[in-house]
This record gives structure tokens, C-alpha cells and sequence, in this order.
């Protein structure tokens, strides 16, 4: 964290706040000394920051603890901001400071909070949005805000229209969009979303439980629970079973990702990670630590072609290159629950 004034800034060395370096500049903004400070704030016993803010227009700078007190750089002490707000902050994980000066906070389970001089305020989010639930998100390019609870239910409403509000009774996996069209894969089969009618009609896989929908340029991968993976080739009406005679191909499918050259696909399953090349329709199983587990849900590609999944204990990378990177749960994550 960084107090800063005209002639001295402190930076904290820990979490407690209570050991700084203060830096003292001089009139042409140059370092005149570095000394190390030991200084007690109001912090309550094993209570640790988790976050800090510094705006340089209104040259404040803010605290956020992991009881969610917030605590204001005042000189070179720290201030306790008393809110107004009836309830705690709840998994309160972040905090930072927008051009007004003003603090914002957000929650890894309620929303956001906003601090400013008239103290906490809770933005007040639709109900449907508050839900603790809440295990797919999705918007179109229509304007259609399509949201899936654990409970069973699909809400679909529009941010043009919000007087439009449907609820279905199943659950998304996965939705994708190809030439306009989007596809669902839901606990009932796979689905066609249409946007003006606010409806979801039959495509394949009927009233069976689709737990991967990805698309492929003009393909669709779709994992049928308990029966595998399939591939759709939308413009040849053809839809095909991944099979192979050399392993046994796992009947559980949950995530995936392209390859960076988009030579081959990568799938998180059941039974750990497989690859399937497009080239000679060969799918074989990726070597991952055996301690990691076999489960792997969720999946991700970052903006280097890196492809990450997640398994029971720890993730595995797979780099734009084809080479494996192993992180291990129990060294460096604080925990190995991933959902998204």
C-alpha cells in the first residue's frame, strides 16, 4: 500500500500495516532518504489487508481488510471509515478508486459496494442477479441476459426490453454462438435460442444432459453425459461420435480449448485431459501427474495461445508450443475450487 503527500510516501512491507518504508522526496521529486518504520494502526488482532487503492488526482489512499473494514490514509496514519450499511461486507475481495475519488469495492458473493462521502452504499441488483446460485451467465448480441441456477432454473431477460422475463426448467452448460444462431447445450438436450421469440427449441440430443457445448469454426463439440464426446458439422448436417480403437475414450466431457495452431482440440474430462487432432481424427490421452487427480471442469486461453485446465489438485498449462506445465495445488494455490 502507498500513503502519499506532497514531500513523503509510505509503502507498506507486510499485510498488517504495521511495518512501512518512508520515502522522503524532495522539492524536485527526487529521493532525499529511505528510512524503514514500525507503526501500530487500529487494526483489529490477525486482522490482514487484502488490498489497497491510490488515486493520484485526489492523492488518497485506501485500505481493505480481510473482515472488510476499510481503513483511509490520513497523513501517515490510517483512519477506520465507519459505513452506514446495515449488513457486513461479505468475501469482500478487492477495492479501487475511480477518477471521483470515490471507492469501490466487490464481492465474491453479494455485488459491489460503493464508498464516497456519503459512505457505503450496496448497488441494487435485480434479485434474480443476487442469487448465490448463480452457475451460468450469458448475453447475446441482442441484448438477451440468459442466466442458469443450480436449482434447475433458466431465467432469460433483455437489457432493451426488461419488461420481457422467461424462466425454463433446466440448466446450461455451455452456449455458443455460429452465424448468428445460438446454441445450448442444457440438462434437456441441445437447443436453438431465439432471441425475438424468447424461446428454446429442440435440436439433438433430446431430454438427455449436455455437460460441454464448444464451437469449432463451423463445428460443434458437444459432451452428452455418460455418453462421450460428439462432433456437428453444422454446414454437412452431420453429427459424429469420437471414438478409438487403440484407448478407451471417457463418456464424461466438461471443458475444452483449441490448440494455439487450431491443429487439435483439448478436452477436460472425467478421466483427465485428452487431445483430438483434427489431421488424422486420432484422440489420445494427455500424461498429467497422477497426485493431480482425473476431474478436470474448467478451462480458459490466455492472450499468449496458452491453454490452462483445472484438475482436483492443481492446474495443468498447455503453452502455445505443445509443452505441459504443471502447477501444483497444495504449493502455490490456496485452494483448487475453480467454477469459472
Amino acid at each position: 500500500m502507498i500513503i502519499a503527500e506532497e514531500t513523503f510516501v509510505l509503502r507498506s512491507k507486510n499485510n498488517r500495516g504495521d511495518r512501512w518504508l518512508e520515502i522522503i522526496l524532495n522539492d524536485r521529486g527526487s529521493f532525499f532518504s529511505i528510512n524503514e518504520k514500525d507503526k501500530s494502526f487500529a487494526m483489529r488482532p490477525n486482522e490482514e489487508i487484502v488490498s489497497f487503492s491510490f488515486n493520484s488526482t485526489s492523492r488518497t489512499s485506501v485500505a481493505l481488510t480481510d473482515e472488510g473494514n476499510l481503513y483511509l490514509a490520513n497523513g501517515n496514519e490510517l483512519d477506520l471509515i465507519a459505513h452506514n450499511y446495515s449488513e457486513p461486507l461479505v468475501e469482500a475481495e478487492k477495492v479501487i478508486t475511480d477518477y471521483n475519488g470515490d471507492f469501490w469495492i466487490s464481492s465474491g458473493l453479494t455485488g459491489i459496494y460503493k464508498v464516497s462521502e456519503e459512505a457505503f452504499t450496496k448497488l441494487q441488483l435485480l434479485p434474480l442477479y443476487e442469487k448465490p446460485d448463480i452457475i451460468f451467465p450469458y448475453r447475446t448480441i441482442y441484448g438477451d441476459i440468459i442466466i442458469s441456477l443450480m436449482s434447475g432454473e433458466t431465467h432469460v431477460r433483455n437489457v432493451v426490453n426488461p419488461n420481457i422475463e422467461k424462466k425454463f426448467d433446466f440448466i446450461i452448460h455451455g452456449m455458443d454462438e455460429i452465424n448468428g444462431k445460438y446454441y445450448a447445450g442444457t440438462t434437456r438436450g441441445l437447443k436453438i435460442f431465439d432471441s425475438q421469440n424468447v424461446e428454446f427449441s429442440d435440436f439433438q440430443f433430446n431430454n438427455q444432459n449436455i455437460t460441454f457445448l464448444k464451437k469449432d469454426r463451423k463445428q460443434l463439440w458437444v459432451g452428452v453425459a455418460a455418453k462421450g464426446l460428439y462432433k456437428i458439422d453444422l454446414d454437412k448436417n452431420e453429427t459424429t461420435k469420437i471414438e478409438s480403437a487403440k484407448i478407451e475414450v471417457p463418456n464424461h466431457f466438461y471443458t475444452g480449448q483449441p490448440s494455439y495452431d487450431q491443429q487439435s482440440y483439448y478436452f477436460g474430462t472425467s478421466n483427465g485431459l485428452y487431445i483430438y487432432g483434427k489431421s488424422d481424427g486420432q484422440i489420445r490421452k494427455l500424461s498429467t501427474p497422477r497426485e493431480l487427480g482425473s476431474y478436470s471442469g474448467v478451462s480458459t486461453t490466455d492472450v499468449y495461445g496458452n491453454t490452462w485446465f483445472t484438475l482436483e489438485k492443481g492446474i495443468v498449462g498447455i503453452t502455445n508450443r505443445g509443452n505441459i506445465k504443471i502447477i501444483p495445488g497444495d504449493k502455490y494455490l490456496r485452494t483448487n475450487l475453480f467454477y469459472t
